[in-house]
């Protein structure tokens, strides 16, 4: 064989794993997984919500908990975070 067949050989089998990886990447990063969307009753049984809303860093919202502990310390609470403590700035 040639060098040239040889490249040729090389390149062929180098941009076949390029893209075996890149579909491996696909599949387990879950892009071609597919999603079940339904309605029904929510998994969380009966649910009675409220807010505090706060602008600023993670470090303050500490408060907010203790606020909201005070008012019914046997219900859950979450948080969810909407920005970027390091890019939003406290208001």
């Amino acid at each position: 064989m040639d060098t040239v067949t040889l490249l040729l050989i090389g390149i062929g089998v180098l941009t076949l794993l390029i893209v075996l990886t890149a579909l491996i990447f696909l599949v387990y990063c879950g892009l071609l997984h597919n999603v079940t969307v339904w309605t029904g009753k929510p998994p969380i049984g009966q649910f009675t919500g409220a807010y505090k809303f706060q602008k600023g860093p993670y470090k303050n919202v500490g408060d907010l908990f203790t606020e909201a502990t005070s008012i019914n310390p046997k219900l859950k609470m979450f948080a969810v975070y909407y920005d970027d403590p390091m890019k939003v700035q406290a208001a």
